[in-house]
């Protein structure tokens, strides 16, 4: 998989394979309304990336679904997990693949694991681009940057005036996707009842809109996993597998943890 891997996505494959890209760069693919996709709240996201990312390094359709074991259910941040994560600092390879497949230890020492431990360390852009949209200063020659911009200010910063996302909705040309302004007072938290269902309905069923952003909502929203065969494998059939509940296809906006950069152990 992991040679269909473009700049420039042409395909549904490519898409796929290639949205693990953002753990560099956050809007992938960049010049592609698509790309603001990535700014999707929830962990379904997160965990079709990580699970995409070891079908890219070749793993079979049993071991991502082990993985998914793992994987799939959204982490807990009780007050003892917030402080580690302020200064989460570790070995990261054998002992991070050991614990995504507890049962098989020795994949620790599999050809693939440094290579995958180590991407997985540092996508840090997997979870950036609200941060990045929301210090954004300037115009962008893209509508949907325009309109998330100040709707990812909002969830940073809630207290503010919420006349900056009134005016970009209002300005957001009439013929755009609906799901962006739906989006855009989600991430603000300010979605209706009408927005949540609207973006529920089309990560469910992304052929409801043509490609390619129903590629993006297929691959980079519901998290579906293609395989070296083509295979395309859905989280919800992964989730069944191991005895759990489908996750949910859009989540509220998450807490975001303060870090106090002047303290001191």
């Amino acid at each position: 998989m992991i040679d269909t891997i473009e700049e420039t996505p042409g395909d549904a494959r490519a898409v796929a394979a290639g949205r693990i890209l953002c753990g560099g760069p956050p809007v992938w693919p960049g010049g592609e309304e698509m790309g603001f996709l990535q700014a999707w709240p929830g962990h379904r996201r997160l965990a079709g990336l990580r699970l995409q990312s070891l079908a890219d390094l070749g793993a079979s359709r049993a071991l991502i679904a082990e993985a998914a074991a793992t994987v799939l259910p959204a982490p807990a941040f009780d007050a003892e997990a917030r402080d580690f994560s302020r200064d989460f600092s570790r070995d990261f390879s054998r002992y991070f693949v050991s614990a995504v497949f507890p049962g098989h230890p020795e994949l620790g020492e599999a050809p693939w694991a440094a290579d995958f431990a180590l991407g997985e360390l540092y996508s840090y852009g997997r979870v950036m681009l609200p941060a990045i949209l929301a210090n954004f200063e300037g115009d962008s020659d893209m509508p949907v940057a325009n309109l998330l911009r100040p709707a990812c200010r909002l969830y940073f910063h809630s207290e503010e005036d919420t006349e900056p996302l009134d005016q970009a909705l209002a300005e957001f040309p009439a013929k755009g996707d609906e799901l962006w302004p739906a989006m855009a007072r989600h991430i603000a938290r300010r979605s209706t009842k009408a927005d949540r269902t609207l973006l529920d309905n089309l990560a469910r069923e992304p052929e409801n809109r043509k490609p390619p952003l129903q590629w993006g909502l297929q691959y980079i929203v519901r998290g579906d996993v293609v395989l070296d065969d083509g295979t395309v494998v859905t989280l919800d059939e992964l989730a069944h597998e191991v005895g759990m509940a489908p996750l949910e296809y859009i989540e509220h906006m998450p807490e975001h943890i303060e870090i106090d950069w002047e303290e001191s152990d």
